[in-house]
Order: structure tokens, then sequence, then C-alpha cells
């Protein structure tokens, strides 16, 4: 007898909370020490305790499988976040499953947890994060990424039945302005429309569907809008592969109508059987 919808979608949260207690019963049965429960702020060029790499990997793994595909109903598709089915690229950066009560040790990052004001209390982040402010060195194919599809890449199966124009929104965190944007992309392409999605909203988790210009020139004009162009429907790979090292994402929707705007926590994620 199949489950309710409801009791569905509470899946992803139990196998996610089994997830972390196996990984504190491993280290129990081990010998090895639990990692502390405290938000860490140590120097990234320090090797991580083999406690916290073993903790840390658990938060990278996904906690749905490539048989959970998400599907667009009349024109709205809906993700959360740390629903990918599978991550690429994850050196020297990758996703991390961040709750209240779960989130990385021993990596740099200079902000608290913001899963109280999350969709379901979970997003994921990329981690570690070593650029906050323009003083401190960029460094290409490490805390960057220019070239979509590069670094840090979530993978996440979805559907649609109508082609056209889907405008990205996603809910982010942003702390400053060096962890504001990400790319995204449909099943290996990377179109620029879909490139350098940011978000200009700090301190607190927002909607924006804003893309960066291609150059400081064009700042402060009128906001590009970022698209994906649909042209064929049924089942596709959608991707989201990091631009900067620190962002943080809530929920993705991807909207055929260009007014639609999603507010609160955004619409609830429909799924169909693979």
């Amino acid at each position: 007898m199949p489950l309710p919808t409801s009791s569905r979608r509470l899946l992803p949260a139990i196998r996610l909370a089994l997830i972390a207690l196996a990984a504190s019963f491993t280290a129990l049965a081990s010998g090895a020490a639990q990692p502390e429960i405290t938000y860490p702020m140590n120097d990234d060029n320090k090797p991580l305790s083999e406690a916290n790499r073993k903790h840390n990997a658990k938060l990278a793994e996904p906690i749905v499988t490539a048989d959970q595909v998400f599907a667009e109903v009349d024109g709205i598709l809906a993700i959360e976040a740390e629903h990918f089915y599978k991550q690429t690229a994850t050196n020297p950066r990758q996703w991390y499953i961040t709750t209240a009560n779960s989130f990385p040790l021993g990596m740099r990052d200079p902000d608290p947890s913001h899963a109280e004001q999350a969709s379901g209390g979970t997003y994921v982040e990329a981690l570690p994060d070593t650029r906050q402010n323009h003083g401190e060195k960029l460094i290409d194919g490490e805390n960057f990424s220019d070239t979509p599809g590069e670094m840090a890449t979530l993978h996440y199966q979805v559907h649609f039945t109508q082609p056209g124009r889907y405008y990205i929104w996603i809910r982010a965190y942003s702390s400053n302005s060096e962890d504001d944007s990400v790319h995204v992309g449909l099943d290996g392409e990377w179109p620029v429309t879909a490139a350098r999605w940011r978000t200009t909203i700090n301190d607190q988790w927002g909607w924006q569907r804003n893309r960066r210009f291609l150059t400081h020139a064009e700042e402060g004009g009128v906001p590009l809008l970022a698209y994906l162009d649909v042209k064929q429907t049924g089942r596709r790979d959608l991707r989201i592969s990091m631009r900067e090292d620190g962002a943080e994402l809530d929920k993705i929707v991807l909207a055929l109508d260009e007014s639609y705007v999603p507010t609160g926590f955004g619409p609830e994620p429909t799924t169909r059987a693979k």
C-alpha cells in the first residue's frame, strides 16, 4: 500500500536524522571522540580531524534518490535545495546540508546556521567559505568559478509538461557580496541567461531571479532576469553549480509566468513516479 503524500514528504527529513545518528554511533563504536556541536570558525588551511571529516562527509550525501522526480505543474516547478540526488565536481568545494543541529564542522565559515528561517529548517551551503570580502584573495577554481558546471554541482531530477521560458527564482541567504551567486543549467548545458544568478538581499532569506551583468561597467542598469528556455518536455536534469563559496540555498522555483513572484517559503514541491 503506497504511503500518503504527507508521509512521503517526511522521508527525506527522517533519513537525514538517521544519517546523523548513524555517524554518531560509528564514532562511538570506533572509539573516536564525537565532534563538539559548536559552529566552527577554524582556519581552512588546518586539516580536518578524522571525526569531523566523517561527520561532514555524511552531510554532503544526498538524502533523496534519483527516483524522486520534481514535477512542473501548471507552469510551476518547486524544489527544496537539499533534495539533490547527487553532487559532482566536489573538489575543492562541495555543498553541505545544514540544519539547526547538524552542520559542517572544522571548516571555515564565519556566519552561524540560518536554518531557523529556512524552509523545512534545512538548506545547503557551499563550503569552506574562504572569501567574504574584496580584501580576501579570489582564487579561480577554488573559492570562485565563473565557468558554469566547473565546481560543486548539485543535480535534481525534474519533469516538465509544458515547454517555454522558465524564470529562475531561488530563495537564498547572503552575508556579503562575495557569497551571493550560482550558475543554473539543464542537462549539462549552461546558457548565459541562467549563469551568474545572484541575490542582492543581505542577512536574510529572500527570493530573487536576477543575474549579474557580464561586466562591472553594466552594473546599476536594469536588472537582467535569469531564465531557462525549456524546449523539450519530459524528464530533465536540473543543475546548480557554485560561483562563489559561502552561497546558501534554501529553495528553487522555476515559473513560466514572468509576473509570478514567490512569497514566504514558496510553493510546495510536487513529485511524480520515476
